[in-house]
């Protein structure tokens, strides 16, 4: 387990969210509190992962960090946003952060010095997720307010609708993308997840039910989930019902089938799952202010703490 001041990572449903480095990690990272003082439980790390930007589920202002040597300090004034954000993200090219809102998405161009421009905004239904191809060429929301998938284009720098998924279980929680950008993961209250298909043209395409254990009843999903890097396993979180204790448990993708045993974790609230791309760490962040460390086989999804 290491110690750190502030959790890197928390709520970050993003395809370009990148983990400390090797060298990074083993530092403390203090992050100064933003403008109104509040905890970040929002965090974009560009891919440069020379800055970030980090907001909290109950404040309005989003602070610009810079990153040098694992150590994280404030960039210029926070950007108050007006209302607080669901989720924030950076596209795979580090070229806009995406502030999503109860009923807006805001997009802010990028500076080189991580400043933030003047934001073009869209209105969208209620969403808890975002998601990106690994072109930048499309954009996945999960909308809990009708519970399905919905995919844009983002050719000619333009947002545009492209189709939305099936609706879902009554209670979406979060989801993930494939790395080579095939298909999307989303976890679902009722214990099961669901696999949709891309298309060449970002479309979404058939969607296949797994489940996370025999007895659905017995367990309840959170929301933290990731895919491994090389897109075998989804690594999910649970608890069973009336018992505080949270399970990690990988899935192999193909057939949806449970891989080894669950491993209990000792946060009982997770709040994110990352893997570092690198050597296929996996980190679990929450509220116990500490990243646990994990090494997944690659052939079995075996989990095993570091």
């Amino acid at each position: 387990m290491l110690d750190v001041a502030t959790t890197l990572g928390i709520r970050a449903q993003i395809g370009s969210m990148k983990v400390l480095t090797s060298a990074e990690r083993l530092g403390n990272i203090s992050v100064i509190d933003a403008t109104d003082n509040s905890a970040h439980n929002l965090i974009a790390i560009h891919p440069n992962t020379n800055f970030a930007f980090v907001g909290n589920l109950e404040s309005r202002f989003i602070q610009g960090l810079s990153i040098t040597n694992g150590t994280a300090a404030n960039t210029g004034s926070a950007v108050d946003v007006t209302e607080p954000p669901l989720a924030i993200s950076i596209d795979r090219g580090g070229k806009f952060l995406y502030v999503v809102q109860p009923s807006i998405l805001k997009t802010f161009a990028i500076a080189d010095n991580g400043s933030l421009g003047t934001p073009s905004s869209i209105e969208i239904p209620h969403s808890n997720g975002i998601l990106f191809d690994p072109t930048d060429q499309f954009m996945y929301l999960l909308t809990d307010e009708d519970n399905t998938v919905k995919a844009y284009s983002l050719l000619n720098g333009q947002i545009t609708w492209i189709q939305d998924s099936a609706p879902l279980d009554p209670t979406v929680l979060s989801m993930a993308i494939d790395p080579n950008g095939n298909f999307i993961i989303v976890a679902n209250s009722t214990g099961t997840v669901s696999k949709i298909g891309l298309g060449q043209s970002g479309n979404l395409e058939g969607i296949t039910l797994g489940p996370v254990a025999n007895d659905l009843t017995s367990i309840q999903l959170l929301a933290p989930m990731v895919i491994d890097p090389s897109g075998t396993f989804v690594i999910v979180t649970y608890q069973n019902l009336g018992d505080s204790t949270t399970y990690l448990q990988s899935i192999r993708i193909s057939d949806m089938s449970l891989n080894g045993a669950a491993l209990s974790i000792l946060d009982s609230q997770p709040t994110s799952l990352s893997f570092d791309a690198v050597d296929s760490t996996l980190y679990l962040s929450g509220h116990s202010n500490a990243i646990d460390v994990y090494s997944v086989d690659a052939l079995n999804g075996n989990i095993t703490p570091f």
